[in-house]
């Protein structure tokens, strides 16, 4: 549904860059009422969460970097490494899944499957259990902010990150409901070649070989008295791992949409190319910027409005 309410099919064939811009980039252009996907039946497949003590977590790190280099190899797999800060103590979580029921080869080929762990979901199972699962743990009726920045995989990086994640919230101090994360996860080739299929979309990472760290600091915490030095903690997170990555020729200007703060401008790190590229197609199909000025909230291409 376009802004001036009249209805199109967008595709390769009719109205293409209408369906190249609308593809990630928000509720910018038009509301999307229905679309065709290309589905990969799945019954059972295998995954879960396994939780560790803090010692183990320099180990978690390198495994971390392993999975992200090796994943080209099991394209089947996908893995969320976190690291968590609760009730004054560190630990981390590696959450695994294989589309094929069966544990993943990556489980052993790293070493993940030798780490002593404190508690473990690994099993033959449902996506939409697994789905559930992840859902089970994020409680309702606290504060949250979610931040996010992009650098090539690199095992030195990936241990600052958590050294920084460790720095700032220990200057936190005790915060009443505080339960800081940082959650990284990796695109590697397999991810990114597929992002140029059926007309591509205006992701710079998009087509890329070298995999990448997806660092998402997601903080939660009980007092509005509190926001103030959440937000800092965050910024000074993603601030400082940034200036360290430029300085070794890691860092990718590229900011993930669904894990952006409303503090981050996303569309400027989209380049300059595809950025005119967007704002051409907003002039064409919303002349009046309906979308830009008046639906509210979330990230537009001057920026964010009604935060």
């Amino acid at each position: 549904v376009l802004a001036n309410r009249s209805l199109v099919d967008a595709n390769l064939g009719t109205y293409p860059n209408l369906y190249w811009a609308l593809r990630g980039e928000g509720i910018t252009f038009a509301i999307v009422t229905r679309f065709d996907m290309y589905g990969i039946p799945l019954v059972n497949m295998w995954g879960g969460l396994r939780n560790y003590t803090k010692e183990w977590i320099p180990t978690i790190v390198d495994i971390y970097v392993e999975l992200g280099f090796h994943s080209p190899l099991e394209p089947s797999t996908l893995q969320i490494t976190t690291l968590l800060y609760r009730d004054n103590e560190y630990f981390a979580a590696v959450h695994l899944t294989n589309t094929d029921p069966e544990p993943s080869p990556l489980l052993y080929d790293t070493g993940l499957a030798q780490v002593p762990y404190t508690s473990d979901t690994y099993s033959i199972t449902r996506q939409s259990q697994l789905a559930q699962d992840l859902t089970d743990g994020q409680p309702n009726g606290l504060r949250q902010t979610y931040w996010t920045a992009t650098h090539l995989l690199d095992r030195v990086l990936a241990h600052f990150i958590h050294q920084v994640f460790e720095e700032e919230t220990t200057a936190l101090g005790p915060l009443d409901g505080l339960e800081a994360r940082c959650i990284m996860q990796f695109f590697a080739n397999n991810t990114l070649h597929p992002m140029t299929k059926n007309g591509g979309d205006a992701l710079p990472i998009a087509g890329g070989d070298q995999p990448l760290i997806i660092v998402n600091p997601a903080f939660r915490w009980q007092l509005a008295s509190d926001d103030l030095k959440v937000m800092q903690a965050n910024q000074n997170l993603v601030t400082r791992v940034k200036f360290y990555a430029r300085q070794r020729g890691l860092d990718v200007e590229f900011l993930y949409m669904p894990y952006a703060s409303e503090f981050q401008n996303v569309f400027a790190t989209y380049g300059q190319r595809n950025l005119d590229r967007l704002r051409e197609v907003a002039r064409t199909y919303d002349p009046d910027g309906f979308f830009q000025a008046q639906t509210p909230g979330y990230f537009k291409l001057n920026g964010r409005v009604g935060w």
